[in-house]
């Protein structure tokens, strides 16, 4: 079904796409790459104002066993895993891509939270667990204006809830046939689901966009799956973002106000 909401961007990456982390305050979207035949990886920056892409290089000094947890304006939040056969604690390196140097580093670090540029988490030292934080502002190149971009994520329904009952029962009227749960967002008159269907007795995870109750888009995100897959839509500003095949993302127009465009 062709969209009727214009299509701002869309990238298809050789790699798969890892990981997304909006910077609602600085308006990017921030991609991790990963190149799994290759074990390497860079992080991409979108821009939500124009869309135009700006690459982030990793530093030498962060191999395949991390991961991205925040881009905020110049600064990257990094944790490196310490043991490869537990994503725990690791090593948390606050890298500034702007002068390409790593303003700080934490051995023993476990993410708890981020609020107003303050990362709270714990550190391990031997048998000793405490309490750790850091605030960003004080590493960040400039504050930016009031946060620009609202960021809207669905919610997960599991397949044995009545939330995804009702999703279901509306699906099977439409003939489609949904195994495992669901993922729903509702904003303004816009209702977008995310599902894996029964398609030629293969699985594929879908993606439906309703104005008004009535169908304006729908896309096989991934084909012939083998579970669930999650987080593969978000809304920030006025873009409907979802990936698609694991390597490609797309951004369409969405009216938040509820009045078509």
């Amino acid at each position: 079904m062709k969209p009727t909401q214009p299509l701002l961007y869309s990238r298809t990456f050789s790699g798969d796409i890892w990981k997304i982390i909006p910077d609602p305050e600085f308006g990017y979207l921030a991609l991790e790459i990963r190149e799994n035949s290759e074990k390497s990886h860079f992080y991409q920056h979108i821009s939500l104002h124009d869309f135009s892409e700006h690459q982030r290089l990793v530093p030498a000094s962060i191999d395949w066993w991390s991961s991205l947890l925040v881009s905020w304006g110049n600064l990257l939040l990094i944790l490196c895993y310490e043991n490869k056969n537990n994503p725990g604690p690791g090593t948390l390196v606050l890298y500034d891509w702007v002068k390409g140097a790593e303003l700080l580093t934490q051995p023993g670090f476990q993410w708890q939270s981020m609020k107003e540029g303050v990362v709270a988490g714990k550190i391990s030292q031997g048998v000793l667990v405490m309490d750790w934080e850091v605030d960003l502002r004080a590493y960040l190149v400039n504050e930016g204006a009031p946060p620009m971009y609202e960021i809207q994520l669905p919610v997960y329904y599991p397949g044995e809830s009545r939330e995804h009952e009702v999703v279901r029962t509306f699906l099977k009227n439409k003939g489609v046939d949904v195994v495992f749960g669901s993922e729903y967002l509702e904003i303004g008159h816009n209702i977008v689901v995310s599902y894996t269907a029964i398609n030629d007795q293969k699985r594929d995870h879908c993606l439906l966009w309703l104005f008004r109750g009535e169908t304006i888009h729908l896309e096989v995100l991934q084909q012939d799956v083998s579970g669930e897959g999650m987080g593969s839509f978000m809304v920030v500003g006025t873009a409907l973002v979802l990936i698609k095949e694991k390597k490609t993302i797309k951004a369409y127009q969405i009216d938040v106000s509820g009045h078509q465009l």
